[in-house]
């Protein structure tokens, strides 16, 4: 597996609010590269999701509820509950 997961950031009723910028790393992590990597049958990978919990502009900011992950190379998404205050720039680094 190589590169970056597609994550789209959900409010609470469902709708899509944001798609993740892709960055090598940020203020929680990340890769740093892409590079790839094999996964055995029973294995994982993991990429590093973050975002701020504040409108830097200064606006309203809506709370992301859940996130939609779609693994590098592939167009199903998996729906993931994200139980935090986050609400604006996020982002997403390589797997590893």
């Amino acid at each position: 597996m190589t590169g970056y997961p597609g994550v789209a950031a959900l409010d609470g009723s469902g709708a899509q609010i944001a798609q993740a910028k892709r960055t090598p790393r940020g203020y929680l992590g990340g890769a740093g590269e892409v590079r790839t990597i094999t996964i055995p049958a029973d294995g994982k990978a993991e990429a590093t999701a973050e975002a701020l919990a504040f409108n830097p502009d200064g606006g309203a900011c809506t709370a992301f509820a859940a996130l939609l992950v779609t693994p590098p190379d592939d167009t199903a998404p998996t729906r993931v509950p994200w139980d935090t205050d986050a609400c604006a720039d996020l982002e997403v680094h390589p797997v590893a």
